[in-house]
């Protein structure tokens, strides 16, 4: 029996050997198994002209907590959990007092009801010129950076979030380390579809702008046929293509995917690339979060936009 067991063995073995080598003849997406879906990191990047936004932002976690409220017989569940890390995750041209920036962040961290949910809180910063300081550039350096590893460090699952992206929901955290981890559901990307008001969309040409996956979405980083994938298919594929992004960088995935010329790649990953209720892109559209929540069961966090749950508290 226990050699049977162990032919078996060597039989898949050598099989997913075949097709790992064959993916690699035809430059088709490699095989692997599906690496870690834990929640690790919450990476909250902003510049620091968004410093007033960002810090808006970490106050309503206290109205909209992350967690539950941390209870004494919960305690001995919270160190057996294994806690996301908070990272505030700052970009600038060098001049700025980013360590003064970092430590008012820090200081509301410290301060915080909410500190129980994380495993802790780190700092990062990166130096953009100013010359490319803007959404299509700036904002795609920043992600970059991240997924080459010098944000976080041993990431799996990244919730990579602008200051805009506002929390609508109690226990949010929680909910999306639910989203994360859902078993059978291997993802690279999950995140949001632009909800918001479809006649801002109505003249674009560019369908990239209308199906992809909004930025402010949780990332499997730790996957590293994801980080691959971008660094080494889709950058370069725009770069050929365009010179650079028509858009940004959540877009150009979704330029390679769409593409006609990449289907035969694409049709093997798309399935990576994943929607979740939990987060809506709102983006340039008013809406009344009474709405928003009813037309979304799942929503936990919402993009952009304007309207109640900026100001009222929730």
């Amino acid at each position: 029996m226990t050699d049977r067991i162990h032919r078996q063995r060597s039989c898949k073995a050598f099989s997913f050997l075949v097709l790992v080598a064959a993916a690699r003849v035809h430059g088709l997406p490699p095989v692997t198994r599906t690496a870690s879906s834990r929640l690790s990191h919450v990476v909250l990047a902003f510049h620091v002209k968004q410093l007033d936004v960002a810090r808006i932002n970490l106050q309503s976690w206290e109205r909209v907590p992350p967690c539950a409220r941390q209870l004494k017989h919960q305690k001995q569940n919270l160190r057996r959990r294994r806690l996301p890390t908070l990272t505030l995750y700052a970009a600038s041209d060098g001049g700025a007092p980013i360590q003064t920036v970092l430590a008012s962040l820090d200081s509301l961290w410290s301060s915080s009801n909410y500190k129980h949910c994380f495993a802790g809180a780190t700092t990062r910063h990166l130096a953009i010129d100013n010359a490319i300081d803007n959404h299509r550039d700036g904002a795609r350096l920043m992600f970059e950076n991240m997924l080459a590893g010098n944000v976080v460090d041993k990431a799996s699952v990244v919730l990579y979030m602008e200051p805009d992206l506002r929390p609508v929901r109690p226990n949010w955290l929680e909910a999306l380390e639910r989203v994360s981890a859902a078993p059978g559901d291997p993802f690279w990307v999950k995140g949001s579809v632009f909800l918001g008001d479809a006649a801002l969309l109505a003249a674009t040409n560019y369908l990239p702008n209308m199906y992809h996956i909004n930025g402010n979405a949780l990332y499997n980083v730790g996957d590293k046929d994801f980080v691959d994938f971008y660094s080494n298919r889709v950058r370069p594929y725009v770069e050929r293509k365009h010179g650079d992004s028509v858009s940004a960088y959540d877009t150009d995935m979704y330029e390679f995917l769409m593409d006609r010329a990449n289907y035969d790649y694409a049709r093997r990953v798309m399935h990576m690339y994943r929607y979740t209720g939990a987060i809506v892109n709102m983006w340039h559209t008013l809406y009344n979060i009474d709405d928003v929540l009813k037309a979304n069961a799942d929503a936990v966090l919402v993009h952009g936009g304007g309207g109640r749950a900026v100001d009222d508290g929730r």
